[in-house]
């Protein structure tokens, strides 16, 4: 539109027929730049030094994110294969695994990452390209970053994680890449067993360990919407309490040995979870977030 970027007195005084038409522009120019990275640039909030004053990492490091709020965050176990059916709607040759990456990353991170003894292709894996890409996505975009962060923020106030290893699909999607027949949980996979609403489409029931475990989420979710505590508490109203799913498990809140409530239909917690990779990340390989962002390294 012809303004400086920070002006938004200038913006404002375009006509509305101009502003949609440099949206159009910005959002094409963001989906031709066709990496899983990108893929999402229109959906996601703008810093605009405001409301949102500079990158979470960044509020995090300097304690300016609202350190009030009750905090119960977390994955699923495979969120990064939900791009996969797009890049790679079939399984990859092993020597095509850097063109792979390098959605990911540039060739030269993508060298690195590949010579890390901990993002090693699986000899016994016919799919062995498609997994890697999965597991390096997941650990690098949303598991491992969610510990670090987790560090710092349980030192203002408890942090509750949790990772699903069990979802179930969207109905109608049908099979592929990831179905629940394949074991993977994948990005919104964990939607139905959230909101509970397995049978919400015609044609679709919410049963046994599907019934059972929408009801043990729910009951945590509650819970901790209640109080900031996922474990129901004595004395709060509510059936949770009544839950042997989620009576028999303390859930633990975040602290050095990097607690995480394994969501299944039996629920477990884990301690140091993908600690190897996780480390070798944080200290080695490091976060875009540090990278990208001036004066936000550790």
């Amino acid at each position: 539109m012809g303004c400086p970027i920070t002006d938004l007195d200038c913006a404002r005084s375009k006509p509305i027929g101009e502003v949609l038409a440099a949206q159009s522009v910005a959002n094409s120019k963001a989906l031709a730049d066709d990496k899983w990275t990108t893929w999402a640039l229109v959906e996601r909030p703008t810093i605009d030094g405001d409301l949102i004053k500079e990158d979470f990492s960044a509020m995090v490091k300097k304690g300016t994110y609202n350190t009030k709020a009750n905090i119960m965050w977390g994955t699923v176990k495979d969120e990064a294969g939900l791009f996969v059916p797009q890049y790679f709607p079939n399984p990859i040759p092993n020597a095509n695994v850097s063109t792979a990456l390098e959605l990911f990353f540039s060739a030269e991170r993508t060298a690195q990452a590949l010579q890390s003894p901990y993002l090693a292709l699986d000899p016994n894996d016919s799919d062995a390209v498609r997994s890697l890409f999965t597991r390096v996505g997941t650990q690098y975009y949303f598991f491992c970053p969610l510990r670090y962060l987790s560090r710092s923020m349980t030192k203002r106030k408890p942090v509750y994680n949790f990772r699903f290893n069990r979802g179930r699909d969207t109905p109608l999607v049908g099979e592929g890449y990831c179905s629940a027949s394949t074991g993977r949980v994948c990005h919104s996979a964990d939607i139905q067993p959230v909101f509970a609403s397995g049978a919400a489409v015609p044609g679709f029931a919410q049963t046994g360990d599907d019934a059972r475990f929408a009801r043990q989420v729910v009951d945590r979710f509650t819970a901790f919407a209640k109080t900031g505590n996922p474990n129901p508490q004595v004395g709060v109203p509510g059936v949770e309490g009544t839950n042997p799913d989620v009576t028999s498990v303390n859930w633990v809140p975040y602290d050095d040995t990097n607690p995480f409530m394994e969501l299944n239909v039996v629920s477990s917690v884990s301690h140091n979870l993908e600690n190897d990779v996780c480390t070798w990340a944080d200290t080695e390989f490091l976060y875009d977030f540090w990278l990208q962002i001036p004066g936000n390294t550790p």
